[in-house]
């Protein structure tokens, strides 16, 4: 079934369609008539899925083996397409020395004798396939000389003296067709808006706010890990050039205010932008404020003195009785160190960053996901 007039995606999105990761149950003629996905070996496309993988159901119409593989025709009345059953190998699974029991022994020649038996049945189960016998076959979709071919991972021969198994398939399939093959694999609206939103901005040259903002906060965590800073002001960053070159990027929201002046704009934009990177970044728990002005903060990663004043609240409490056998909640750390000035404005993230760091230095432990205890 052709493809024409429908956009097909990228192979980074495939996952994100249910029917590349499944075996697709189409009819043979769909399944040899599909086009190959653009630029993709291996993979085929039925209107926009991506195909790979089938799943086959019929009648054993030619049967040919050779010395690695037995070769069968499978017709369901839409199309016939050759299925390829490799026989077991040769060399034995348990002649890697690994894999062996030291010094041999009976247990050894019970898994060799166990292996041959299964590749002799595995055998005798190709061999049984008859021409008019009802088979059931998926495999990886494959090309080989030309010409489509499935190569089996599963094979089964079916009993259907009543043709129920055909009748349940030729119903099914209709079903599959309308509610799942016959509609275009189409992206979530969320994802596909967003990548109309970096199409627009490779074009344009003007970003979101919001976009601006993630790059501006990718680059403040580059710049504090590197130059050491522990505390800043939020006016000190925009000393630094790095981050003034990305705040001062053309912002689409800010380019729309044609009312005031363009110093003026520039500046507003550059405020808001670094005031919402900050935020996100102390949402994160990296960095908190250290007073109630707002505008000074310290990194979480060097903070030793909100460390240690966790620790000592922790430890003052945990000795209480009501806090002796679970612990401390985090809670109630957060409304102590909200009771000091200092760490006033300290946000549950940040606290449990750092109760996170203390656990993995064995300072405290977790009695249940929220509770702590200090040594």
């Amino acid at each position: 079934m052709a493809s024409s007039g429908l956009e097909l995606q990228p192979q980074i999105h495939w996952g994100l369609d249910p029917v590349y990761s499944a075996y697709a149950k189409l009819y043979i003629k769909d399944i040899l008539e599909m086009p190959e996905y653009p630029n993709y070996n291996g993979a085929f496309a039925y209107k926009t899925h991506p195909i790979w993988k089938v799943d086959v159901l019929g009648l054993v119409v030619r049967v040919m083996e050779r010395s690695s593989l037995f070769h069968y025709g499978i017709d369901d009345g839409t199309g016939v397409i050759d299925c390829c059953c490799w026989k077991p190998k040769e060399e034995s699974i348990y002649s890697d020395p690994e894999l062996q029991f030291r010094g041999g022994g009976p247990c050894q020649e019970f898994l060799n004798d166990l292996e041959i038996a299964a590749k002799d049945c595995q055998i005798k189960q190709l061999r049984a396939f008859q021409l008019g016998d009802l088979v059931h076959v998926r495999g990886k979709l494959k090309v080989f000389r030309g010409k489509r071919e499935i190569s089996a991972s599963y094979y089964a021969k079916i009993e259907d003296p009543s043709c129920s198994v055909e009748i349940a398939r030729m119903c099914e399939l209709p079903k599959i067709y309308k509610f799942v093959y016959d509609k275009p694999f189409t992206l979530p609206l969320k994802l596909a808006q967003q990548i109309d939103t970096i199409r627009e901005e490779e074009r344009t040259g003007v970003k979101t706010e919001e976009r601006i903002v993630q790059e501006l906060c990718e680059k403040m965590k580059e710049i504090l890990k590197n130059k050491d800073i522990r505390n800043f002001e939020l006016i000190d960053l925009q000393t630094i050039p790095e981050l003034m070159d990305v705040a001062k990027q053309p912002c689409k929201e800010f380019l729309q205010n044609k009312q005031s002046s363009t110093d003026k704009v520039a500046g507003k934009q550059i405020h808001s932008i670094f005031r919402k990177a900050v935020n996100h970044l102390e949402e994160n728990g990296l960095v908190y404020r250290k007073d109630t002005s707002g505008f000074a903060f310290e990194v979480i990663g060097d903070s030793e003195i909100l460390e240690q004043t966790v620790l000592c609240v922790l430890k003052h409490d945990s000795s209480k009785p009501k806090y002796a056998e679970r612990g401390c909640h985090y809670m109630h750390i957060i409304d102590c160190l909200h009771k000091m000035e200092k760490f006033n404005k300290v946000s549950s993230t940040t606290v449990l960053q750092v109760l996170e760091k203390l656990e993995s230095q064995s300072d405290i432990i977790s009695t249940t996901k929220h509770h702590f205890i200090a040594f």
